[in-house]
């Protein structure tokens, strides 16, 4: 190689390659932390989803009960109505 011949060449070659290496490395710590941070957001939401999941259910299942009730009470009125 060219380099090989030439110290000063060497000595830049080596330094853009250090460089290089430097830069890949601050690349894979940035693609790291953005991989983390989504990880933390995703992590984050599907807790908040599943909460709000579990309320929706429970808020109906209370008014279930609560149509069931009310539909079992109209019926007694219709029979009563239709007693007299």
């Amino acid at each position: 190689m060219i380099a090989n011949d030439n110290p000063a060449l060497t000595k830049a070659s080596e330094s853009l390659y250090v460089l290089n290496a430097d830069e890949m490395e601050r690349e894979f710590a940035r693609a790291r932390a953005e991989r983390e941070a989504f990880d933390n957001y995703y992590t984050k939401k599907t807790a908040e989803q599943a909460a709000q999941i579990e309320k929706l259910v429970s808020q109906i299942e209370e008014l279930t009960a609560t149509n069931t009730s009310l539909q079992a009470e109209l019926e007694k009125y219709r029979q009563a109505e239709n007693a007299e």
